[in-house]
């Protein structure tokens, strides 16, 4: 509802959603096709390395 309300008169709904891996699970299923399908942009991160969470000691 809300991203169907005035969308033709006002500034579009802009909305992030952020969270785990299930978030994307649960947003494919068939009761949230209508948002799945308004989703403009996604993007996945990947984990950071051992490497890059290492804290440096050096000065």
């Amino acid at each position: 509802m809300l991203t169907n309300h005035d969308m033709d008169s006002r500034s579009p709904f802009a909305a992030l959603l952020i969270g785990q891996p299930t978030l994307r699970r649960k947003i494919k299923l068939g009761v949230l096709a209508a948002l799945d399908q308004r989703i403009a942009v996604r993007y996945h991160m990947t984990g950071m390395t051992s490497e890059e969470t290492a804290v440096s000691l050096a000065p």
